[in-house]
């Protein structure tokens, strides 16, 4: 038969189970809700990386769109247009029926034409008949005009 401590102890330890079950429970839905939160901002960050990897294949396109331009103008610069004037030749005179005709190396560097034609000299100014030489004042306002034109 069953005794009444027998009974007792049944009954605590289904008082542990139900305790245990209700911490677990509890714990389950705290890891849960841990779990949602996680998710959503796994989300978030997937979706900022997103962002962030396409601002940065903007950004790349962006460069090497001002990286070409930059080419071009560099180009522009260092590659004057073709003038109308042959290119001048060697000092050496080349045979009309020998190979080295048809490839003629060009002239050296010190030979060539400069693609900017040098500006003549500007013809020196004389000074003002009255100057601080002389031990006489500029009239007033010269030394201004002189200097509008910069």
């Amino acid at each position: 038969m069953i005794t009444l401590e027998q009974v007792r102890a049944l009954e605590t330890r289904v008082e542990k189970a139900l305790s245990a079950i209700d911490r677990l429970t509890s714990e389950n839905a705290a890891l849960r809700d841990n779990v949602s939160r996680e998710q959503k901002r796994a989300a978030d960050l997937e979706r900022t990386i997103e962002e962030y990897r396409k601002d940065q294949t903007r950004i790349e396109q962006g460069i090497l769109h001002a990286l070409e331009r930059l080419n071009a103008f560099e180009d522009a610069i260092q590659d004057p247009a073709p003038s109308a004037a042959p290119p001048p030749q060697a000092d050496k005179p080349i045979r009309s029926g020998s190979a080295a005709a048809v490839h003629a190396a060009p002239a050296a560097p010190a030979a060539r034409k400069p693609a900017v034609e040098p500006r003549p000299a500007e013809p020196v100014r004389p000074e003002p008949a009255s100057s601080a030489k002389d031990g006489t004042d500029p009239a007033p306002g010269a030394e201004e005009a002189e200097l509008e034109i910069f």
